[in-house]
């Protein structure tokens, strides 16, 4: 299903899109990968989570925007670029900076 979604996602892209929304990718990924991961790690331990409950929380929280963005712009007839960028700039950064990054934090998160 995941590569059957991708491959829809991949269809209705216009490359020459993902550029033009750059302050809309700015703040997705200021909020999905700084404040989300703050605010998962703050209420992880707020509600007492073990150490590995917080680093699922904070991973959890850190994940980029998924699929069902695009589709729901298609389905809702909102901006369909604008869902796609943040889809493919937000996934690029992910697996270029956040994940490795994580993967390094993480022993530290308690």
């Amino acid at each position: 299903g995941t590569a059957a979604s991708t491959f829809t996602v991949g269809v209705t892209l216009q490359v020459g899109s993902v550029g033009a929304f750059r302050s809309e990718n700015a703040s997705m990924a200021a909020m999905k990968f700084v404040i989300g991961p703050v605010v998962g790690y703050v209420l992880a331990k707020a509600l007492g989570a073990t150490q590995m409950q917080t680093q699922v929380a904070v991973i959890l929280s850190s994940v980029p925007v998924g699929l069902f963005a695009s589709f729901a712009a298609s389905m809702f007839g909102l901006n369909r670029n604008l869902a796609n960028s943040l889809f493919v700039v937000n996934t690029a950064v992910y697996l270029a900076a956040v994940l490795p990054m994580l993967v390094w934090l993480l022993p530290f998160i308690r």
